[in-house]
């Protein structure tokens, strides 16, 4: 941006003019004026309402220590540091963890008000609060719960079952177990014993291996009453089977009575649309590598256009849930789906009348894929999709396969750097 005039600018006009360029440059959006921090001291984050995030060094490009909500009390360690960049960052300790923020959202003084919004804010969006009000399924302890809540651990030990979406065959009872092959919705299979650890024995095109449970039909329903009536058919007389036949269907269908759960299926969508799109970093490369107990991207996707057309194009909720926190810095939004995984894109310019504590909704418009000057642009135009288990307060990184497939379709970790590199997608 420059500024054009005729006339001679008066020195105080000037310097004032000088100091907004440079706090507007130094980030994508402008918050509000902060008074400057002091260069050791107490102090405060000061944000209006965004999180700021706290990185390892300075720099939007940074790794990520822990997320520091608007009103955060902390320390500064010292004057100003410029990024790379030209942005302006100070070094502080929030939490006892040492870091960087940028310098613009730090104030000397922190209102009363702001120190206690986020304790309210963070109350309210709990993710178990929200569960409990718009599904109360998933509100049960996932581990203690599961197996009560199995679609297949009140099955017949064999029966008859279809698929109700893409399925992938696996040689075991468990998500990293290798797949064998991807069974279409509606395939038909064949139970063949119970449930262990949320995945059933079956036969199904072919072949014998594992299924997740909430990826086929309920076998209860679907399976148990033709056994009853057949054994009671074929060693009864013909009035006591048709009695039986009366009597039986409402004990069997009563089993199944818990609703098939799909807490393990963090149910990823595509958050891009149209055209062919190319993996254009892949797992454990470059930026995508663990930096940190909260940093952990290793297995991080990055995607272009195949044509190049990436700049601009839309950007979609890739999971339901809440927004935890967005980062106008890195262009950043990460959603908790509220299954103990949360999915996070990055180089997005975020549409602005989305905040943390918002609910968004798989598939709707969240912004568009940043181009020079956007919010997290980092020298070409892409998206990054990272997925993280939370754990203990930490973010553990996940590959996008199992229960977090996108789309159906998996992208295991199959050992060594840059994995998936130039894969092609048409979502």
């Amino acid at each position: 941006m420059r500024l054009v005039t005729s006339r001679p600018i008066s020195r105080p006009a000037l310097a004032l003019a000088v100091a907004f360029m440079v706090g507007f440059s130094s980030a994508p959006g402008i918050v509000r004026a902060q008074e400057v921090a002091p260069a050791s001291g107490t102090a405060g984050i000061a944000s209006s309402g965004e999180t700021v995030l706290l990185r390892e060094s300075p720099g939007y490009d940074a790794a990520v220590v822990a997320p520091a909500p608007d009103g955060s009390t902390l320390e500064v360690a010292g004057g100003p540091v410029a990024a790379a960049d030209g942005s302006s960052w100070l070094p502080v300790v929030i939490g006892g963890q040492s870091g960087y923020v940028p310098a613009r959202y730090v104030a000397s003084e922190v209102a009363a008000a702001p120190v206690a919004d986020p304790v309210v804010v963070a109350e309210v969006v709990e993710p178990a609060e929200i569960a409990e009000g718009t599904e109360p399924p998933p509100v049960v302890a996932p581990v203690a719960a599961e197996p009560a809540s199995d679609p297949a651990a009140s099955a017949a030990l064999s029966g008859s079952a279809v698929t109700t979406t893409d399925a992938n065959l696996r040689s075991g009872p468990g998500a990293e177990a290798a797949v064998m092959q991807v069974l279409p919705p509606g395939s038909p299979v064949t139970i063949e014993g119970p449930a262990e650890n949320g995945f059933v024995p079956v036969t199904g095109g072919g072949t014998s291996g594992w299924l997740a449970a909430e990826l086929v039909s309920d076998a209860a329903t679907t399976t148990s009453p033709p056994p009853v009536v057949a054994t009671d058919a074929g060693v009864l007389p013909a009035p006591v089977a048709a009695a039986d036949l009366t009597t039986a269907p409402p004990v069997v269908v009563a089993e199944p009575a818990p609703a098939p759960s799909n807490r393990e299926s963090t149910g990823i969508a595509w958050p891009i649309s149209g055209g062919e799109w190319e993996v254009v970093q892949g797992y454990n490369n470059g930026t995508h590598t663990n930096r940190s107990s909260f940093a952990q991207y290793k297995y991080s996707l990055d995607w272009a256009r195949s044509d190049g057309d990436t700049a601009g194009q839309p950007v979609y909720a890739p999971v339901s849930g809440t927004i935890e926190w967005t980062d106008r810095g890195s262009g950043g939004m990460l959603v908790d789906a509220g299954n103990g995984y949360c999915v996070a894109v990055f180089h997005v310019t975020i549409d602005r009348g989305l905040q943390s504590g918002d609910r968004v909704e798989r598939g709707q418009r969240i912004g568009k894929i940043s181009g020079p000057g956007g919010d997290g642009f980092m020298s070409m135009a892409h998206i990054d999709m990272t997925c993280w288990r939370l754990d203990g307060g930490g973010h553990e990184s996940v590959p996008f396969s199992g229960p977090n497939a996108i789309a159906g379709q998996e992208f295991p970790d199959t050992g060594g750097g840059n994995q998936h590199m130039g894969t092609t997608v048409a979502p």
